[in-house]
């Protein structure tokens, strides 16, 4: 049976009965309710850290039930009420992955790599993801963040960290980098010396690389060429194994190492050799370092000779002739030149670094000479082969320089039946850089009714001009 003391409240809670008087456990029952208050109030720091506890122990169920968004979302609300916590960082960067993420995987990596909790292996599959996206600047970091990494320090395996050294210096080099392209790419180059062409290293490496291997050397002799670091450029560039038929084909660049090496006659044969191969990549870049070479052997009269002598052997080589017309001016041979020039003009193709060199000596010639017609006719060249003639600003207020030559040229303009856009549209850019906007307005127009189709174009070009010279109407 029930105790009296267990009955007690419940028979007086029964209808008809009266409590007399007041029960004390009523008393205690109906006193107020008091809020339990810390002993000691949390500090801002402590109250974070008990928010990010609890995101991360979300983060961590919802993981669990295979929501991984929701999992993401919690584990980087972790972090960002406690960022010197590690645990949210080793799960976010996975978990970014999965979920086809990378930019968020990226940028949670690299903040985990601070703390020294990146997986290498991911670290590289990051650095490659953002390499074929084009952010070299990210993936440069990626892989300095690798290399630096405590268990790639202590790994044996030296073929990774050689390979990611080429990928690094290759990143720095294009990005434009040259210093730091040259140190990592002569850290490569200088391990692979160390070992030796016999060793173990050296034969993984060219397994690894194949015939990619000589472009990695090819790569060294660029970025170290452009540090100025000619020592290791030459030695990388001498490690290259060309085919018979390119044998000369780095010829300029082993030029240019020997010659910053002070050895002219090595940069002379070098050159030699390249410059038969009748090769335009470089422009007119090697003309100017045989110039040099050979007036630090004190043959400097001989350039003309030798330039004659592979124009010969070379007819087709606009970038020669352009080096001959500009020797032959220098010695006062102005129409042999002009001959010459107009021959690049003719057969460069359009919008070429060589057009503008020949149009930029060209010019000048024609105006000492006040020659309008024949002006006005490599002004329609130049209009039909540039896209724009604002690189040519200095020729033409050169033209403006000489008296009346300007209304001469306009004369011939405005003479010309069945002028073309491209005849009119180098008028006007001719006339905004000397400053005569409304004869140039009235050239724009003409473009614009010769080509309706392009009136869009064509005003954004005449704004760009106008703001280009400071006229800004």
């Amino acid at each position: 049976c029930l105790s009296a003391a267990l009955l007690a409240p419940l028979f007086m809670l029964l209808p008809g009965n009266v409590v007399r008087g007041e029960s004390p456990a009523l008393l205690e029952l109906e006193a107020p309710l008091e809020q339990l208050k810390p002993l000691r109030q949390r500090s801002a720091a402590a109250q974070d850290r008990l928010r990010a506890a609890a995101h991360f122990a979300t983060g961590r169920s919802l993981l669990g039930r295979g929501d991984l968004a929701g999992a993401l979302q919690h584990y980087q609300r972790a972090w960002h009420w406690d960022p010197q916590a590690s645990a949210p960082l080793a799960e976010i960067v996975p978990l970014a992955f999965s979920l086809e993420m990378p930019d968020v995987a990226v940028r949670y990596a690299l903040l985990a790599a601070e703390h020294q909790l990146s997986d290498p292996l991911l670290l590289r599959r990051l650095a490659l993801y953002v390499t074929e996206e084009g952010d070299w600047q990210r993936a440069v970091r990626l892989y300095r963040t690798w290399l630096a990494h405590p268990d790639v320090k202590l790994s044996r395996d030296q073929l990774d960290k050689l390979l990611v050294q080429v990928e690094l210096g290759r990143l720095e080099y294009l990005a434009g980098n040259n210093k730091a392209a040259s140190q990592v790419l002569g850290n490569f180059q200088q391990a692979v010396a160390r070992a030796g062409p016999n060793s173990t290293i050296a034969k993984q490496l060219r397994r690894a690389l194949g015939d990619e291997l000589d472009a990695a050397w090819e790569l060294c002799g660029l970025a170290h060429l452009a540090d100025r670091s000619f020592d290791l450029a030459d030695d990388a560039l001498a490690r290259v194994e060309l085919p018979l038929d390119q044998a000369d084909r780095l010829g300029y660049e082993r030029a240019q190492a020997a010659f910053g090496q002070g050895n002219p006659m090595a940069a002379w044969d070098h050159l030699r050799g390249f410059l038969k191969r009748g090769d335009l990549s470089a422009g007119t870049k090697p003309f100017t370092l045989l110039s040099e070479v050979l007036a630090t052997l004190n043959q400097r009269e001989t350039l003309l000779v030798e330039l004659a002598k592979l124009q010969a052997e070379n007819p087709d080589n606009t970038a020669l002739a352009l080096a001959l017309a500009g020797e032959l001016q220098q010695r006062g041979e102005d129409g042999q030149a002009m001959q010459l020039y107009h021959r690049v003009l003719a057969e460069t193709p359009p919008s070429n670094e060589l057009t503008v060199a020949a149009l930029k000596r060209l010019i000048p010639l024609l105006a000492e000479r006040g020659d309008a017609h024949r002006l006005y006719e490599v002004l329609r060249q130049a209009g039909q082969r540039q896209e724009s003639l604002a690189e040519l600003g200095d020729q033409f207020r050169q033209v403006d320089e000489q008296a009346g030559l300007t209304d001469r040229l306009l004369n011939v303009a405005r003479a010309t039946e069945a002028r073309t856009k491209a005849e009119s549209v180098a008028m006007a850019e001719l006339l905004i850089s000397v400053g005569r906007f409304d004869e140039a307005r009235s050239f724009y127009r003409q473009a614009i009714e010769l080509a309706p189709r392009e009136a869009a174009d064509l005003t954004l070009a005449w704004g760009l001009a106008l703001f280009v010279s400071d006229a800004h109407e």
